[in-house]
């Protein structure tokens, strides 16, 4: 049977020089002292024999031998689309800050930040920046508001560097990618309020919220509502609601339970208005934090940034950069989140009786 030549080995090159076998390992490894002039003509023969050496096998087989597992190897760019303040400000971008550097940290790496907001004049800039520290994997981290300038004239240097996004943004181009997985996230929420006794809960959700999750909310909606598919329809409400408008839409409809994306002011509103929350209504949120009152879905945004990390390393490894031709998809379903603006067991009597 043909088995294919045969690759070229450390001690090919050994007897093809003279030298012992420890000074070739030496001199291609980079470890140890060898001379100039003989690490040359080692390198000048192994080139001639075709050898085909791996500086990244070579690494781990070095940290293994050694123990030091956790050494630095490199840094790590995280590429925001904001300023430092907001992402201190903003919780749900902190704690994805937190994940990958905790994960970066545990693994023997950095990360480096790099900010910009006038995406289409700074891409090149921010591209050699990245560049001239030597880094060569980037992660990409969710948008917050002008999309539509990162979608058409992003311009990055796609080929030189290793690259992650999160979330369903920066759909100009295919990435491997981390984020949460909505339609098990409702399903958890639906299922929650089905265990606990809720017969009418009723979905509100933005237009560019339903659009970025690709109708993923609105469908475990349907597929998991009490009341079946067709009456489910008359529960789901896409788009904005003024308050007083969504009051007697939840009177009118007898909902004895709310699920919304985020809104910091509806709970304090409703109460305001006189109802009593969880006792009229429960209130349930698609993105809520453990330190928040308001029950609901935590989408768990540390351990989606330590799946970033995970997923850049892996392909570093395998020295991989550039666009890829088939991107990955790595999800989490997220966490409940108890809260205390739903009934521990028994649920209330729907609105309007």
């Amino acid at each position: 049977m043909y088995m294919g030549k045969r690759a070229t080995s450390l001690q090919d090159i050994a007897d093809a020089t003279g030298y012992s076998l420890m000074t070739v390992s030496r001199a291609i490894r980079g470890t140890g002292k060898v001379k100039e002039a003989t690490a040359k003509k080692i390198f000048a023969k192994a080139d001639e024999l075709g050898y085909s050496y791996n500086p990244e096998i070579s690494r781990m087989m070095s940290l293994m031998r050694s123990g030091h597992r956790d050494r630095y190897h490199e840094n790590i760019a995280l590429l925001w689309f904001t300023d430092p303040t907001t992402i201190r400000k903003n919780p749900h971008l902190n704690r994805i800050y937190q994940g990958a550097l905790e994960r970066a940290v545990k693994l023997g790496y950095k990360v480096e930040s790099f900010h910009f907001d006038a995406y289409e004049l700074k891409a090149r800039r921010v591209s050699e920046a990245i560049a001239s520290r030597g880094i060569r994997g980037v992660i990409l981290f969710p948008l917050l508001q002008r999309k539509e300038l990162v979608l058409s004239k992003l311009n990055m240097d796609w080929d030189q560097f290793t690259w992650v996004a999160f979330g369903n943004t920066h759909t100009n181009h295919e990435f491997h990618r981390v984020g949460h997985h909505h339609l098990f996230g409702m399903e958890l929420a639906m299922q929650t309020l089905k265990k606990r006794g809720y017969k009418r809960p009723f979905l509100l959700i933005s237009e560019g919220l339903d659009t970025t999750v690709h109708h993923a909310y609105g469908a475990g909606f349907l597929a998991n509502h009490p009341l079946g598919l067709r009456e489910a329809l008359d529960y789901l409400y896409v788009g904005h609601m003024g308050w007083d408008e969504l009051k007697a839409t939840l009177i009118q409809r007898r909902v004895d339970s709310l699920i919304m994306s985020q809104d910091p002011h509806l709970v304090r509103y409703l109460r305001k208005g006189g109802l009593l929350i969880p006792g009229d209504l429960a209130i349930l949120s698609l993105h809520c934090l453990p330190s928040q009152e308001v029950s609901g879905i935590d989408q768990c945004n540390d351990i989606l940034g330590q799946y970033a990390v995970d997923m850049i390393v892996a392909q570093l490894h395998r020295q991989e950069s550039g666009l890829p031709d088939n991107p990955k998809l790595m999800l989490h379903k997220g966490a409940w989140h108890e809260g205390a603006t739903l009934s521990p067991a028994a649920h209330p009597a729907p609105m309007g009786d």
